[in-house]
């Protein structure tokens, strides 16, 4: 009976000794392993962003590459020197020189005075004055301008006419005929080889004069230039995305690469859980605008989405997406 007794306590202490050395038992909640970040340089799916031009084929003389200016009516004001004999003649024969233009060109070429310093100015000069030595009796044309496709888009102008009064005193020829011809350098005509044209850079006296008339030529060639609708063409025309592990580096940059100031407009940007709409300033003919976005991010970028969203209503929407992947 002693010896039943001690093996059932013998057994019970072994049992309970091996209990105590057994883990206890311990509910761990599953662990969701972080995706291993990239390091990820974003190609586009495709880059078709361009501008359509059309083949002009010029053939008459021009100072500049297809000149057309930015705006028409044409903006002008007239600059009086302090030292001019100046007559209000002279502005006389300015606005008869822009009518005669508007006329010939049926309106595709017009002109508006303007109080703005830019545009085109024109002014006089007395041809007798000691500051100067006189090899013609006027001047003009484009003064500053940017390329813009196949255009080289007129932004000023200058047109510098010698006085009437000191013109006839000191027996120059100038008549009607110098106003139109600095006027058509100021569009951005070049010199024409038949003497009969208003743009041939010799005169031979007023009854030559009076038979020098604007070209059909000239016309022609100006029609050609401005057939071509003047509208904002906002598009993307540089682009960088990287994401290095949670680092995230965007940068883009919008162009106005049409004819035409654009009105104000959004960039929209999209990619993973982030979205930004940027409203962004009206941008001018040949002007730019840079977008840059830098966070970080807990996930991979697998595409990035970009829209330019525009209310103009001649604006080409077939450049204003940009897809990365």
């Amino acid at each position: 009976m002693k010896v039943e007794i001690l093996s059932i306590v013998l057994i019970t202490i072994l049992f309970s000794a091996c209990i105590s050395n057994r883990e206890p038992y311990r509910e761990t909640a599953m662990e969701h392993k972080a995706p291993e970040l990239q390091t990820k340089v974003f190609r586009p799916i495709y880059d078709d962003s361009q501008a359509w031009w059309p083949d002009l084929n010029i053939t008459y003389p021009m100072l500049l590459e297809n000149p057309r200016w930015y705006r028409m009516p044409i903006p002008y004001h007239f600059v009086v020197p302090n030292d001019s004999k100046f007559i209000d003649k002279d502005m006389e024969i300015a606005r008869w020189a822009m009518r005669k233009w508007e006329e010939s060109t049926g309106g595709l070429i017009s002109f508006v005075e303007s109080n703005d310093s830019k545009g085109l100015s024109i002014t006089w000069f007395d041809v007798h004055s000691k500051n100067y030595v006189i090899t013609a009796t006027g001047e003009g044309g484009p003064s500053r301008y940017i390329s813009i496709g196949p255009y080289s888009l007129i932004l000023e102008g200058k047109a510098r006419i010698a006085t009437l009064r000191s013109s006839l005193s000191n027996g120059f020829g100038y008549t009607n005929h110098t106003a139109l011809h600095e006027l058509g350098h100021a569009i951005g005509l070049g010199h024409a080889s038949s003497s009969r044209d208003v743009m041939f850079p010799k005169s031979y006296g007023e009854a030559h004069e009076r038979q020098m008339k604007i070209s059909e030529a000239s016309v022609k060639n100006l029609t050609k230039i401005y057939s071509f609708p003047a509208k904002a063409e906002l598009m993307f025309t540089d682009y960088s995305a990287k994401q290095y592990g949670q680092s995230v580096f965007i940068e883009v940059v919008i162009g106005n690469l049409g004819l035409k100031k654009s009105s104000d407009f959004e960039l929209d940007v999209k990619f993973g859980e982030y979205r930004e709409i940027k409203h962004i300033a009206a941008l001018g003919p040949g002007e730019y605008q840079k977008y840059a976005w830098h966070g970080t991010v807990n996930y991979n970028i697998s595409k990035i989405e970009m829209r330019i969203k525009s209310e103009d209503k001649e604006y080409s929407k077939e450049n204003n997406i940009l897809l990365l992947t």
